[in-house]
């Protein structure tokens, strides 16, 4: 870790606290993540478990059935994207883009969803189990026999929320 990186952890933890509250504290790990994210980033980089595919853009791609577990995708560009079947356990989507995505039977266990945007997604089917969805976009998602964030299986039809 650079000594810029750990000033930056440092100063962003002390505002944050200071400060107080939730969402202050949020958007300090946040703002962290892009600011000491270390250049690993290889938007060229075949999909591999524990890829960086920060801020790429993957729009269209297909990547169905591919193994992007514990990958970090933050601010990834993926409208769009055939994901259907892939292992995305414990993938770091810090507000990706994931509108229009087909993530059908895709493995979201523990996946970071915050600030993700999963509008008219497909994730029929999907496990997300565990995986934190704070203030993800679901307008419009296809939840139809997903396992939801705490294990309850959707009922067909669910739009948007889990039925």
């Amino acid at each position: 870790m650079t000594f810029k990186t750990s000033l930056a952890r440092t100063a962003l933890l002390v505002v944050a606290a200071f400060l107080g509250g939730t969402s202050i504290l949020v958007a300090a790990v946040v703002l962290w993540a892009v600011v000491t994210h270390e250049s690993t980033t290889d938007c060229d980089a075949p999909a591999a478990p524990g890829v960086d595919w920060f801020e790429c853009d993957k729009s269209g791609a297909n990547l169905s059935g591919a193994d992007l577990s514990n990958a970090f995708m933050g601010w990834a560009l993926l409208p769009g994207a055939n994901l259907s079947g892939a292992n995305l356990s414990n993938a770091g989507l810090i507000e990706a883009d994931l509108t229009n995505a087909d993530l059908s039977n895709a493995d979201l266990t523990r996946a970071d969803l915050t600030g993700a945007n999963l509008s008219g997604a497909n994730l029929r089917g999907a496990n997300l189990l565990g995986a934190d969805p704070q203030r993800a976009q679901l307008l419009g998602t296809d939840f139809s026999g997903a396992t939801w964030f705490h294990g309850q299986v959707c009922a067909e039809g669910s739009i948007g929320a889990c039925n």
